[in-house]
């Protein structure tokens, strides 16, 4: 297995699926060479051999809600479903953000919904359960997390084969693992606060928030790193 990662995008706009990528990067602590980009909303995934790649990410989207049910929507549970099927069987390291978590979620049988009440935009904390505090992915992180998120979908049930591992009040379902190193969030660890903002900006139709009360979330970072380390420690093997 190289060393390389795949980024799955759902991004229509360029300009955000470009900062995508510049965060990913970032926050991973690699270069864009290091990284193999694909939009799932333009080409079909289907023939990716996961055993080229240390890790996937499935990432978010400004432009898309699983829950509105459109041709895109379909056109891309369609092009990666092959891919997410591969992903599970070989338990290949993946982190699955936003959208992506919508997606995954989805493909484990659970229905994606838009729930107002439990909207996010913005700063907000989280919660790390019990099974977290013993997990690889959030190794030296307090039990409470500021993060950033921006959704109107949820879901109401965790799925039969996952374990939750981070919740809060608003959204139950935070974040959950699959086997040993796949794991689905709900919030955005790629993502800091000035990001969060730029991200806004953009999508100001579609998202209303007090950005004064925006806050630095820099424990999310240590994820990142954390999960650079499980892909590391699975392709030695």
């Amino acid at each position: 297995m190289n060393s390389d990662i795949a980024l799955i995008q759902f991004r229509e706009d360029s300009e955000m699926a470009s900062h995508e990528l510049e965060c990913v990067t970032r926050d991973l602590g690699i270069n864009e060479e290091q990284i193999t980009v694909y939009n799932a909303t333009k080409q079909d995934l289907s023939s990716i051999k996961v055993e080229n790649f240390s890790a996937f990410i499935f990432g978010g989207s400004g432009d898309i809600s699983l829950s509105d049910g459109t041709e895109v929507v379909k056109t891309i549970k369609n092009n990666i479903k092959i891919l997410i099927l591969r992903v599970v069987e070989f338990d290949v390291p993946s982190l699955f953000i936003c959208l992506g978590y919508h997606l995954f979620s989805d493909y484990l049988g659970e229905s994606v919904t838009k729930t107002p009440k439990q909207s996010e935009s913005g700063t907000t904390k989280v919660y790390l359960t019990s099974n977290a505090m013993s997990d690889a992915l959030f190794s030296g992180i307090k039990k409470q997390l500021i993060v950033q998120e921006a959704h109107h979908d949820s879901i109401q049930n965790l799925p039969k084969a996952a374990v939750l591992l981070a919740e809060n009040p608003r959204c139950p379902i935070q974040a959950y693992r699959v086997k040993k190193n796949i794991y689905a969030m709900q919030f955005h660890p790629e993502l800091q606060k000035k990001d969060m903002l730029f991200r806004l900006n953009h999508y100001s139709e579609k998202y209303e928030t007090d950005k004064s009360k925006f806050k630095e979330s820099v424990e999310t970072l240590k994820i990142m790193k954390n999960f650079v380390k499980i892909y590391q420690k699975k392709s030695k093997k």
